[in-house]
């Protein structure tokens, strides 16, 4: 797995008392009930497809955006959500 280690995903992690393993075990469990977007285009012209989720984390919602490439997880965002999360796939 590779993290972008953003100010605000390190900041969550802290936030959250996780260390970057505890963040591939979390990325492992995300069910299609947490599934929010995707795919989306990469905004920097890549070949990457990015895909948003938002499970919970020690009660809180966290906002997760991932691609695969070449076999490995990228994971740009782990932080707090800055906007409501949609889960289209979740039964109401």
């Amino acid at each position: 797995m590779r993290f972008d280690e953003r100010a605000k995903n390190l900041q969550t992690m802290a936030d959250l008392n996780l260390l970057e393993p505890d963040v591939a075990e979390i990325l492992r469990k995300i069910t299609e009930d947490d599934y929010c977007q995707g795919p989306l285009k990469d905004d920097q012209g890549r070949p990457l497809e990015w895909w948003v989720f938002g499970p919970s984390v020690s009660g809180c919602c966290v906002y997760v955006k991932v691609s695969l490439y070449r076999g490995k997880v990228i994971c740009k965002s782990f932080h707090l959500p800055e906007w409501p999360m949609r889960y289209p796939l979740r039964m109401k």
